[in-house]
């Protein structure tokens, strides 16, 4: 149900329609969505609401599978000049009948999310994204092995990469939608990337917890209610996932 309505209102507020979507990518971090009667049960959903697009579903990257969806959608627009539209959605449910907190205090939650992909010009603008599975491919300097925060050192990594990619530098960067855990490991991030720009969602945290894929979404929705200038800025976009996989993206706000 959560996914039926986050559907219907993105395509209401892209003023499109379902017609007009030419593919669909879905990402879970659900193992039971990778076998055929999660994909079946998809299937079904968009079959009901009136999507019958080429349906493509990834597997794996647990958090960051909504910033592969990202990589997977571009590549397509890249690719074929006739796809105009694309939805990329997300579905996660916390099987816990009785648990709903992770041991580091983090608080989980139901969470469904639905994103219109179009050629037509908008808020933002896509620029480059990165998935990293391996942190032994990534600079690791003063990382104590000892400390919990050594699972964060490969986004360090992963931003340098992003910013050289795209000839930028943190100075440049704005906005970071961060995934949603906890304020304390955002200070700690920041520090580490020297980032002195805004960390959206702050509050977010505190009432909201880990949203698993569907954080970068609610990010994507905040950053564009931020429009109201026709400066141009830079927003990046960090995941990272217990499946060992890290993600980040990053996106030009285009004003007014």
């Amino acid at each position: 149900e959560m996914l039926s309505d986050c559907i219907r209102e993105a395509v209401t507020r892209a003023g499109t329609d379902m017609d007009e979507i030419g593919e669909i990518c879905f990402n879970s971090t659900l193992p039971m969505t990778y076998y055929p009667l999660g994909l079946s049960i998809i299937s079904e959903l968009l079959d009901k609401i009136g999507l019958r697009a080429p349906y493509v579903h990834l597997n794996g990257h647990q958090c960051s599978g909504i910033v592969a969806s990202l990589e997977h959608a571009y590549r397509r627009f890249y690719s074929d000049e006739q796809l105009q539209c694309m939805l990329i959605i997300t579905a996660d449910v916390v099987d816990f009948t009785s648990m709903r907190i992770l041991g580091n205090g983090v608080v989980q939650g139901d969470a469904a999310s639905a994103l219109i992909i179009s050629r037509k010009p908008f808020g933002l603008r896509y620029i480059h994204s990165i998935i990293a599975t391996d942190p032994s491919l990534h600079e690791m300097s003063g990382v104590d092995t000892g400390s919990s925060w050594q699972y964060f050192f490969v986004i360090r990594s992963l931003v340098a990469k992003l910013l050289e990619a795209a000839h930028l530098t943190i100075n440049d960067i704005s906005y970071i939608i961060p995934h949603l855990s906890q304020p304390l490991a955002w200070k700690k991030i920041t520090k580490m990337i020297n980032f002195e720009g805004k960390v959206l969602l702050s509050d977010e945290m505190m009432t909201l917890g880990h949203l698993f894929g569907s954080d970068l979404a609610l990010g994507i929705g905040h950053v564009l209610s931020l429009m109201q200038s026709q400066d141009r800025e830079y927003v990046l976009g960090l995941t990272y996932g217990m499946g060992a996989s890290w993600g980040g993206v990053l996106l030009e706000r285009i004003g007014g």
